[in-house]
């Protein structure tokens, strides 16, 4: 009984960290401008309107290290307010900020499958936007829920390489069984431990014609909470995707509970602050952005102003 209350007053205290107001993320609207470069490789970084703000915090963390390398693409599941737009381009001046659904490659929406996987699943979308952005360009996709907190040396070295990245989850079993027996029948080994927030896709690496094969009769009766990510596990896969160090590029749930510690990120160089660490983004990762880079290149930005 004791036991049982502990932790259901643990899920609420976390659901309270989770969706608090924090200030802090205000403080990325202070930063000075990171101008992007023209490239063939872009970072992708998907946000909600709720989310607008982390993905700020995120693609500037990544244009830190990654300035020289990437130009940026910056989209908004729904449409762009002014104020949105006002924002972005004060930060990042050459990125380019636009709608979800003006991404999409229309052929796909053709397949009576992937149309039905596009307008009825939540993350139908978001695969398709993946699908469809590394058609044009190599990608460097994230979620605007992880962090970098040093070189990321091990993705610098690969941009316009043709070899994928991809985190590495342990113990992860979110998969869609649909997919999995899929990928069986056409002898593609599946990666499992896999998570599809943070992927470094070369122009066209991911396969079109296995993703029909992949979806082939797919039905909102085969709904399943993880099937984007079974897709891209599969395709990532099929193409000979590595992952990246797992103690480096970290993905867990480490400090979930009050009452666990968070992880120690002196050897980390970037986590994916999944949903139920979240507020560990808040807490600790962006308070350590914010005393190591946001402070050096403020000063930097203060030295030039003056000269």
């Amino acid at each position: 009984m004791l036991k049982n209350a502990k932790f259901i007053l643990g899920r609420r205290i976390a659901q309270i960290q989770r969706n608090f107001p924090y200030p802090i993320k205000q403080k990325i609207l202070k930063m000075p401008p990171i101008k992007t470069q023209h490239s063939n490789t872009y970072l992708v970084v998907l946000v909600q309107h709720k989310t607008f703000l982390e993905g700020l915090w995120t693609a500037w963390n990544w244009l830190f290290f990654l300035k020289e390398y990437l130009g940026l693409i910056f989209v908004i599941d729904g449409e762009i307010t002014e104020k949105e737009r006002s924002q972005f381009i004060k930060l990042f001046p050459e990125g380019e900020i636009v709608s979800l659904s003006s991404q999409i490659n229309d052929e796909f929406l053709s397949d009576e499958s992937l149309d039905k996987f596009y307008t009825n699943h939540k993350f139908g979308k978001v695969f398709l936007l993946k699908l469809s952005l590394q058609q044009k360009f190599n990608i460097l996709f994230s979620d605007p829920d992880i962090l970098v907190f040093s070189d990321p040396v091990e993705i610098r070295e690969t941009l316009h390489l043709e070899q994928g990245l991809y985190c590495t989850e342990p113990g992860c079993s979110s998969f869609d069984p649909w997919i999995f027996n899929r990928a069986k029948d056409l002898n593609i080994k599946t990666i499992r431990d896999f998570n599809s927030g943070l992927l470094y896709i070369p122009q066209n690496y991911l396969s079109t014609d296995l993703c029909h094969e992949l979806m082939k009769g797919w039905s909102v009766a085969e709904y399943h909470h993880f099937t984007e990510q079974t897709l891209l596990d599969v395709m990532m896969s099929a193409s000979g995707a590595k992952a990246l160090p797992l103690n480096e590029y970290v993905v867990n749930s480490q400090g979930m509970w009050f009452w666990q510690a968070d992880i120690d990120y002196t050897q980390v160089k970037a986590r994916h602050f999944v949903g139920n660490v979240r507020h560990h983004m808040y807490l600790s990762g962006y308070p350590i952005i914010k005393r190591t880079l946001f402070r050096g290149i403020v000063n930097e930005y203060k030295t030039s102003a003056q000269n």
